[in-house]
Parts: structure tokens; C-alpha cells; sequence
């Protein structure tokens, strides 16, 4: 008999915060507090306060001590910044894969492209996010250098901040889906060098204006 394990209280409050800061429920910009947070998830303090630590070693948040936590809020030079960075590594770690490596990637990007697509027909907007992150994170996972995997890591946060505030509107959520395809498309054929400009394009559109 398998039995299934209940996440923790600082696990659930580490959940339910973090989705309620991708979704955009708890707005970036603005002061939570510890009080607000364990009424919202419905436990005591102490797992609120774990899990502002944790979510503040992800990026997400600044622990202002006495006062709540900051939650995040990028800036259009800053959703450059992590544009360039993505590209520079997702593109680094494709370029050179060998031809096995490679179709395994079409492959797993493939899949995920359908399970996008299911959660935009389940109009899921969290799960959309998920997997748009595990769809990029894919390119460099398939490169096999751990170094580059733990850099792409620590910029999660603000990749699912910027993808959220982006798929919000269903016309974009469909751009994001239509460019993903061809993404992987690209991946299959080994057109690497046109993959080049559609990665940095595709991710360029998750950039901020100075209006937004």
C-alpha cells in the first residue's frame, strides 16, 4: 500500500505564494506581510515566514525585517537584461548538441507543446506559465553543462513573472504557442541558424516597455 504524503505547512505556503505571485493575484510592487500571508494560506506564521526566506533566495521577494516582504517587479531594463541572458544560454547550449541529442530535444519540446496547448484550451493560465519554463528550461538541460543549468535556474523567478504579465492576454498566449512550435520544429530540422533569430526574437517579446 503506497501512502501519499501531505506537503508540509511551509511547503503549502511556499506553493500557494509563489502562484499567487506568477498569476499576478498578489500584485509585484507590492508589501505582504507575514499576518496577511498565513491568513490567506491558513496556517501559523512560521511556515509563512520559511517560505519568504525561501521565495527571497528565488528571487522572488525582499524580506524587509518588521515590515513583510517586497514582491518583485521588473523593470524594462532589468526584462532586457534576463532576455539576453536567456538567449545567450538556451541558444549556447543547442548550437553544437549532436544529432541524437538533438531530435531527443525535438522530441521533448514536442510534448510540451501539446501539453501548452492543452492548458491554454483549459485556460490555465499557471500551468501555461509551468510549462513555458520547462520548454525553455529544456534547451538547456539537453546541453549538459551544470554550470549553465544552475545560472538559467536562478533566473526563474522573473522568466515566470515576465511569461505570466505576457499570457495574460489570450492573443499573446497564442503567440507564445505558435512560436514554440516552430521553435521545436526548427530543433527537429537542425536549422540551427535560423533558430538563432527566432529564439531571440520569440524571447524578446517578453521584454517591458518603459509604458508597461
Amino acid at each position: 500500500m503506497v501512502v501519499q504524503q501531505t506537503p508540509s505547512a511551509a511547503q503549502r505556503a511556499l506553493q500557494e505564494i509563489r502562484q499567487a505571485i506568477a498569476s499576478g493575484e498578489i500584485a509585484p510592487g507590492s508589501m505582504v506581510s507575514e499576518h496577511d500571508l498565513a491568513a490567506r494560506v491558513g496556517v501559523s506564521r512560521t511556515p509563512v515566514r520559511t517560505a519568504l526566506v525561501r521565495l527571497q533566495d528565488e528571487g522572488w521577494v525582499t524580506i524587509y525585517p518588521q515590515r513583510g516582504a517586497l514582491v518583485r517587479q521588473i523593470g524594462p531594463e532589468e526584462s532586457r537584461h534576463v532576455t539576453q541572458a536567456r538567449h545567450a544560454v538556451e541558444y549556447a547550449s543547442v548550437r553544437s548538441l549532436p544529432d541524437p541529442d538533438r531530435r531527443a530535444l525535438a522530441r521533448t519540446l514536442a510534448a510540451l507543446v501539446d501539453d501548452q496547448a492543452e492548458q491554454l484550451a483549459r485556460a490555465d493560465l499557471a500551468r501555461f506559465v509551468e510549462v513555458d519554463v520547462e520548454f525553455h528550461r529544456s534547451f538547456v538541460v539537453a546541453g549538459g553543462n551544470p554550470v549553465l543549468l544552475d545560472f538559467y535556474d536562478k533566473l526563474r523567478a522573473r522568466q515566470v513573472l515576465l511569461t505570466a504579465r505576457r499570457a495574460a492576454s489570450g492573443p499573446n498566449a497564442e503567440r507564445i504557442l505558435q512560436d514554440h512550435r516552430r521553435l521545436a520544429q526548427l530543433v527537429e530540422q537542425g536549422d540551427i541558424e535560423t533558430l538563432d533569430g527566432a529564439l531571440r526574437e520569440h524571447l524578446a517579446t517578453a521584454e517591458l516597455s518603459p509604458q508597461d
